[in-house]
């Protein structure tokens, strides 16, 4: 399934062109992505910088001879065999195989098949097992709509308009056969895609085959998180179950480690528990094999967040999924009840809980909470990371080691600029921000605990704060609110009223439809990444990470994975810090009002005093020695320490090895 060694002749054009556009190592391969962009730029900017879908508006034959035309024969071949070399690559002996399932991945905005962070960090994991060679698969849903394109109407409020995925714009190997599930609606029918993903399968399956008819089931995977509970319940039983029975016969589940990514995906658990009863175990046997075989990352301390079920209908796709199978659809039903809840007692992430012996929340403090919420101390901790070559501007990669103040400015005022440009080209109707001033960046969902409009409690002081004669500050936001959220929706609508505010001048900016592509251009050019969540629910959060590597100085309440990032200034032996903490003093138990009040007033007063005059203390050259160094010190500690390159070390050492059976 990996290509064999790096070719010493020269490849046909087109071959060469198809290998490079048929893998989606293009997704982080800035090289690759800059060949194509070269050859025809507003072409490839219309269908979202995707090789595939360019090739095939243009035609293979005319990308060849626009390849020869403008003299880039020489680069395709050498992008072309830098790819096989990289395919070709020694993997990693000593880490077990795996198969990793989630519900959404986040691996380019040419494929919006994700919502948020539990898809970015998904894709991150995915494209750092590549890079490492790990023997690694992953399995998800193919959502013909994706999630939803975002717009905002006159009132600012919320827009969810539809988006189509097509099949074709994508490398997509499809399975000469389909899988098939049985449901209490009849038999579900699912083809089976593959993406190559460097040196990652990613197989996606896909319920809308002709073999469903007209029926609800045919639909089921139109939407990433649509639809009613019956949708998700159905959806979650394609994945896991669907998703493990697509591996066997692919040949790729035997003696790998199931990873799940979030208890959305627990149900695979149950197929396999399924098939050791079938191989003729107890069930006590059987469990213990797949307890012992299995891993759980959970990545949310917020009880919505846990998908949960009624026992009936739970019972009924079970036993239709199993064939009839009684015993083996009770005892997971057993295994997924969450005691003493009504209504909805069967829990997907007990389920997931009670079905594997390795399991881990995304932070330290979010270990600690985990434990305590699901009164269980064997759970650990894997603080997330962050795929650098995604992430990280070439600007900041070609700072080197021990960069000068000067040089780190340079670097950090063109990403500004390019930040400031690429806002002006998804709303030229605007008047553009300035490259030239502080900028605030806040992107992230607009879930109510994240507490997008803290700032605005105190409207006037902001306007004062943006408006500044001599120390002017300019925000941006930007981030979706899920359809059925409507306090998230009216927290939005907020902002883009905040945004509208004469008394701001245009210095508050509400950006429309956030993806992967504008939050790359917001963690690199912001000066300072804003985070405000009502701790202690932040599980982890990523795009701080994202943000301290490319030297924007993280501004945070104590949550998540920033307490083992922060270095206060205070506290560093050269008096240097790497961001600032919001609120440190307040108790996590505090009561709302009170947390918010006592957040607010320490985020004000370390703009005002601290922050701001910092940025602006510049010299004759407009560097601000202070700063500069706070950002270098930021990419420097922030980087080794929150890359998924550390974070798939610590999933091997601490979890793959223990569950593989070398390990056991």
């Amino acid at each position: 399934m990996i290509a064999s060694g790096p070719e010493t002749t020269e490849t046909k054009p087109t071959q060469a062109l198809l290998a490079l556009a048929g893998n989606l190592r293009w997704a982080w391969h800035r090289p690759t992505l800059a060949f194509f962009e070269a050859l025809d730029p507003e072409g490839f900017a219309a269908v979202r910088r995707n090789p595939w879908a360019w090739l095939r508006r243009v035609g293979l034959a005319s990308a060849a001879a626009a390849v020869h035309a403008q003299r880039q024969d020489d680069a395709l071949q050498s992008l072309h065999r830098d790819l096989q070399s990289y395919l070709a690559g020694a993997g990693s002996a000593d880490a077990p195989a795996v198969a990793y399932f989630c519900m959404e991945y986040g691996l380019t905005d040419a494929l919006p098949i994700y919502s948020g962070g539990l898809g970015i960090l998904a894709g991150d994991h995915v494209k750092e097992a590549s890079d490492l060679g790990l023997d690694f698969v992953a399995v998800g849903l193919w959502y013909s709509h994706g999630y939803f394109a975002q717009g905002v109407d006159a009132d600012g409020r919320q827009l969810s308009l539809p988006h189509q995925n097509v099949l074709a714009d994508y490398p997509f190997e499809t399975a000469p056969w389909q899988l098939t599930v049985g449901t209490p609606a009849g038999l579900l029918v699912a083809a089976v895609r593959m993406l190559r993903v460097g040196r990652v399968l990613l197989v996606l399956l896909d319920p809308d085959v002709p073999d469903n008819g007209e029926s609800a089931l045919r639909s089921l995977a139109s939407h990433l998180y649509g639809g009613d509970w019956l949708t998700r319940l159905r959806q979650e039983i394609l994945l896991g179950i669907g998703g493990l029975r697509a591996l066997d016969r692919l040949g790729l589940s035997q003696d790998r480690v199931l990873h799940l990514n979030e208890g959305h995906c627990a149900f695979a658990l149950a197929e396999r528990l399924h098939q050791e009863q079938l191989a003729g175990r107890t069930p006590e046997a059987a469990l213990a094999t797949v307890r012992a075989r299995s891993v759980f990352t959970t990545h949310t301390p917020v009880p919505a967040g846990h998908d949960r079920f009624g026992l009936h209908p739970t019972w009924e796709h079970l036993y239709a999924a199993f064939d009839g199978h009684r015993d083996c659809a009770s005892a997971v039903l057993e295994l997924g009840k969450e005691l003493g809840r009504e209504g909805t007692p069967f829990c997907m992430t007990v389920l997931a809980l009670s079905l594997t012996a390795h399991r881990n929340g995304v932070s330290a403090i979010h270990g600690r909470i985990t434990r305590g919420m699901w009164q269980d101390e064997s759970i650990g901790h894997v603080t997330n990371g962050v795929h650098v070559p995604t992430w990280v501007a070439p600007e900041i990669v070609a700072l080197g080691t021990h960069p000068t103040e000067a040089a780190v400015t340079a670097a950090r005022n063109v990403l500004r600029a390019r930040l400031v440009t690429r806002i002006h080209e998804r709303q030229p109707e605007l008047p553009p921000l300035r490259a030239d001033v502080l900028t605030i960046g806040f992107a992230r969902r607009f879930a109510p605990y994240k507490r997008a409009t803290l700032l605005l409690a105190e409207s006037d002081r902001l306007a004062r704060l943006v408006t500044h004669p001599t120390r002017p500050v300019q925000i941006i936001y930007a981030g979706k609110a899920h359809p059925a959220d409507r306090l998230g929706q009216e927290l939005m609508r907020l902002v883009v009223t905040a945004s509208r505010d004469p008394r701001t001048e245009g210095r508050i900016r509400f950006v429309p439809d956030y993806d992967m592509a504008l939050g790359a251009a917001l963690v690199q050019g912001c000066d300072v990444w804003l985070n405000t969540p009502r701790r202690p629910l932040e599980a982890s959060g990523t795009s701080g990470q994202k943000a301290g590597m490319n030297g924007c100085l993280n501004v945070s309440v104590p949550d998540g994975w920033w307490p083992e990032g922060a270095i206060v200034a205070s506290e560093a032996s050269d008096h240097i810090g790497n961001g600032w903490v919001i609120g440190q003093d307040v108790a996590e138990d505090a009561v709302d009002s009170e947390q918010d009040a006592a957040d607010v007033a320490s985020l004000f007063q370390l703009l005002e005093d601290e922050i701001v005059p910092l940025f602006y203390a510049q010299d004759a050259g407009g560097v601000s020695l202070g700063w500069a160094r706070m950002a270098r010190r930021s990419i420097e500690t922030l980087t080794p320490k929150f890359s998924a390159t550390r974070m798939l070390g610590d999933y091997i050492s601490d979890l793959y090895r223990p569950a593989s059976r070398k390990g056991a």
